[in-house]
């Protein structure tokens, strides 16, 4: 069991962090998604939705196309598709995946500084902070309301 100071470490991390971001920057509706309505939706199950959305945004168009998940969002999300497949023919098919962990690192970053305000010190591991048990609902309640004023529709889950 990792511990800090002797205290348990719990995981916190953001729901369908990548799509939310997506379609903040993109242009999509300014609704939530998540794994669960993907899979529904898809009718998938709810890992492989989860899986296929780590690599989705980071592939080239064509192997975009070849993903189930692309007609979810040629359905769903028409323009932030189409503003994404765009930017990937305009610059590189790698810019989505740098623009996302760009915006991933700025929301992290900014959680953190306010967290290390309140003497709240964590570990930030990929898309998740790990912290100690008694300080969990604090650092849930940091990375939620940064989040929200961040403008990006997800949560801690």
């Amino acid at each position: 069991m990792i511990t800090i100071d002797e205290e348990p470490v719990v995981e916190l991390d953001y729901k369908a962090l990548h799509p939310n971001i997506a379609k903040h920057i993109y242009g999509g509706s300014n609704t939530y998604i998540s794994h669960e309505e993907v899979s529904n939706d898809l009718k998938m199950p709810r890992d492989k939705v989860k899986i296929e959305h780590l690599s989705f945004f980071n592939k080239k168009h064509f192997l975009m196309k070849q993903s189930p998940l692309y007609e979810y969002y040629k359905m769903r999300e028409p323009i932030m598709l189409a503003n994404i497949i765009r930017q990937k023919h305009q610059i590189d098919y790698k810019i989505t995946s740098r623009m996302l962990f760009k915006k991933e690192v700025e929301i992290m970053t900014e959680v953190i500084r306010k967290l290390n305000v309140l003497n709240i010190y964590v570990l930030y591991v990929y898309d998740a902070l790990y912290c100690k048990k008694s300080n969990e609902s604090k650092v849930i309640e940091v990375m939620n309301e940064t989040i929200k004023n961040l403008g990006i529709n997800t949560h801690v889950g």
